[in-house]
Order: C-alpha cells, then structure tokens, then sequence
C-alpha cells in the first residue's frame, strides 16, 4: 500500500505504474515538488513519482497537477507521503531513474554512507532503481555553513577525490557504478528547477556536486 497525496486529501490503494511511458522517474525527497513537477512537465513520455516524509509541502503542486492541461495540470505526475527509510515494496525495481537533490538531515547521511544505518536507507534506494537505472545525486554542504550538523550526521569532508573514491568504493558494495562525478558549474546551479537549492545558494558562495551512478 501506498499513501498517495491528492490535494489535501491522502488516499492510500495498491500502486500500479501507468503503461505507455518510457520511463519512470523517482525523486526522493522531493519537498515541494518542484523538481518533479518541471521534469514531468518537460517530458511527457516520463512518468514520474515525487516521495516526500512531509506530506504538507506536497498539497500545492498536488493540487496543481488535477487541474486542466492548460492550467498546469500534468496526467503524468504523482506524489507519494513516505519518507526515503519506508519506501513502498511496490516501488522495487520500477525506476529508470533516482534523483536525490540537496538531501538533507536523515537523507543527506544516508547517501554519503555516514553512519552505520545509512546503508539500509540507501538500500531501499537502491532496490527502486531497475537493472541498469541510474541513481542521480546533487549535493552540497560546507563547514562555514554547516558546522554543527555535519558534526551531528558524521559528514566527510564534501570533494571531487571523496566522491570519487570512497563513495564509489561504498556504492560499489551496494550494486552502484559511479560513471561520472563534477562539480557543477554557475550555470547549473542557478538552472537547476528546485526551490531548495536557491535557499542555500543565495549569497553563499559553495560548491556543489553531482554523482550520476549505474544499478549493476
């Protein structure tokens, strides 16, 4: 059973994937749906779901997405109230695609592997990802910002070479091939169709990376 958000109202039935779209496409932690709205709206033969532990950001966009085409509604989207720790079975093995970006708290310390239960997190984000789906990661955190809570989460030190190495060598142990790890450029980041990034990229000089992984 899924708890699937429809306005203001939270329906929960069995999940079934639509037929007739190339891909599925999950984002997980999606906030306030922004990331998934745009995505879909861009690419109609994409189906994508939008997961989020905070079913309240999600009631605008849901709403939104019910409306006619020409007032913004899309057939092709729908969000899910379920945090990244207690992802449906039903989603196992139906993404073409995984997006996590600018993760954060629980989140952020289970995709870089900081603590001991982390693994378990991101083996539920494994397991929705198909044979040879891509998991997308966008991240950022910086000590001159976020001192105490890279503390409290056990973060490493964020580089290309820790990304590179480490992680790789962690994801590796889960059925993950890193294929390509940069550091994204102005352009992207000010591109990039979330709200949460502009929060904390405004007047902040930071870097932030993006991790494009295979399921293997």
């Amino acid at each position: 059973m899924v708890r699937q958000i429809v306005g203001k109202k939270v329906l929960e039935a069995n999940f079934v994937t639509p037929d007739g779209y190339k891909e599925v496409v999950v984002d997980i932690g999606t906030g306030d749906g922004k990331f998934a709205y745009e995505y879909a709206r861009c690419n109609p033969g994409s189906y994508v779901i939008g997961l989020d532990a905070d079913k309240s950001q999600l009631v605008e966009v849901s709403h939104k997405t019910q409306r006619k085409p020409a007032r913004g509604g899309l057939s092709n989207l729908t969000f899910l109230w379920h945090a990244a720790e207690e992802i449906p079975l039903e989603l196992s093995g139906i993404a073409d695609q995984v997006f996590i970006n600018f993760p954060w708290g629980n989140l952020l310390s289970g995709v870089m592997l900081s603590v001991p239960e982390s693994y378990d997190l991101m083996q539920r984000v494994v397991a929705v990802l198909r044979m040879g789906g891509r998991f997308n990661l966008f991240v950022t955190f910086d000590p001159k910002f976020e001192e105490q809570k890279i503390s409290q989460l056990n973060l490493p030190e964020l580089s290309l070479e820790f990304l590179q190495t480490d992680l790789a060598q962690k994801y590796a142990g889960l059925g993950l091939q890193v294929e390509r790890v940069w550091e994204m450029s102005d352009e992207e980041k000010r591109n990039f169709p979330s709200s949460w990034p502009k929060r904390i990229l405004d007047k902040r000089e930071r870097e932030v990376f993006g991790v494009v992984a295979a399921k293997v």
